[in-house]
């Protein structure tokens, strides 16, 4: 096997004897080359199931500017290294010597590939695994190119299915090469609203309602913090917001624990929303904000100032107005009152 053009060009590669890995030939290789070539040129390459790894010392000897080789054998790890410094290329190419799907985890969040080369064992879906996990990785977008060696039988029927649009299909004796990108979607806008809501109040609710007209998505987040005694626990806090909002369908309520970036993350967020009642407020939520920025460069905070009518509200106030039996009709939905009164003067058990 050998470096077919470019600045390594002619030199031989190692291999690792015996059946582990299956070498692309030189005669495929450089046909599926001769296809990539106007591609390739400060190319960010991705070179999965990447055996000894001459696919990816291709792509770097004929342009690309970076490689990533994935394998998991130890030995073709160690002889993608042999390679690398022997066409001394190893200066622009990274090894991950790990399972394919979790070197992509590994490598979420570093940057886009524009092109991505797999060559997985025959016959195990493998190809699919991969495919299903590239479907939403941010190692790939609308113009990256995947390409699939597979065997001359392998079933890509179900790719669509998947968000990809096949491109075309090399076929030689006894394998081929399938060309994929993924379809471009719609950029969903998604914001989470955490905070304590112990109970929610008009004044969450009006933050709530027109946070969803703004975004997509709205995922409100229920705080669960073990040094605080709240008056609804937390399961109870989700169930009343939940009827709350029952009408607003792109609302959803979830329980979390820990940081509101860390929340923000996990549930593909861009955005942290934050009420804002008075000149007050302002102060602390820049703090946070400022800070969550430093912790989720990824993730902004867009302050929603409270309308007038409820810029005195809060749930201490309404706790405290509830305790003294007054009426709370014009500070929350009758659902949550009632959850307040019945939780304040529920009789305490003699245990």
């Amino acid at each position: 096997m050998r470096v077919i053009a470019g600045k390594a060009r002619r030199l031989n590669l190692k291999t690792i004897p015996g059946t582990d890995t299956r070498p692309t030939t030189d005669r495929i290789k450089e046909t599926l080359f001769n296809i990539l070539q106007p591609e390739l040129l400060e190319c960010r390459f991705l070179d999965l199931f990447a055996g000894s790894g001459g696919i990816g010392i291709e792509a770097l000897s004929r342009g690309a500017s970076y490689a990533v080789f994935v394998e998991k054998n130890p030995k073709a790890a160690a002889c993608i290294r042999e390679n690398l410094a022997f066409t001394k290329l190893a200066e622009d190419g990274k090894l991950l010597n790990m399972d394919v799907l979790q070197a992509l985890r590994s490598l979420e969040g570093k940057g886009v590939f524009d092109i991505i080369f797999m060559d997985p064992p025959y016959n195990n879906e493998l190809e699919r695994q991969v495919l299903e996990y590239l479907k939403d990785s941010t190692v790939v977008d609308k113009n990256t190119l995947i390409i699939v060696e597979a065997d001359l039988q392998t079933d890509f029927s179900y790719v669509e299915s998947l968000g990809y649009r096949q491109l075309r299909s090399k076929e030689y004796k006894t394998n081929k090469h399938v060309f994929l990108e993924r379809e471009s979607k719609k950029y969903m806008k998604i914001a989470v609203y955490p905070g304590s809501f112990d109970p929610a109040t008009y004044g969450h609710l009006d933050v709530i309602r027109r946070a969803a007209v703004s975004f997509d998505k709205v995922i409100v987040g229920v705080l669960h913090n073990s040094s605080k005694s709240p008056l609804f626990s937390v399961e109870e806090r989700v169930n009343i917001l939940e009827k709350a909002v029952q009408d607003v369908p792109n609302v959803e309520v979830k329980p979390f624990e820990g940081l509101s970036v860390n929340f923000a993350r996990e549930n593909h967020a861009q955005v942290i929303i934050r009420g804002l009642r008075a000149v007050t407020d302002f102060e602390y939520e820049l703090q946070m904000a400022q800070t969550n920025r430093v912790l989720a460069p990824d993730v902004d905070t867009v302050f929603l100032t409270t309308s007038l009518q409820y810029a005195y509200l809060s749930s201490t106030i309404l706790k405290e107005i509830a305790n003294f039996g007054g009426d709370l009709s014009k500070f929350a939905p009758k659902e949550i009152t009632d959850a307040v009164i019945e939780k304040l003067h529920r009789p305490v058990s003699d245990k």
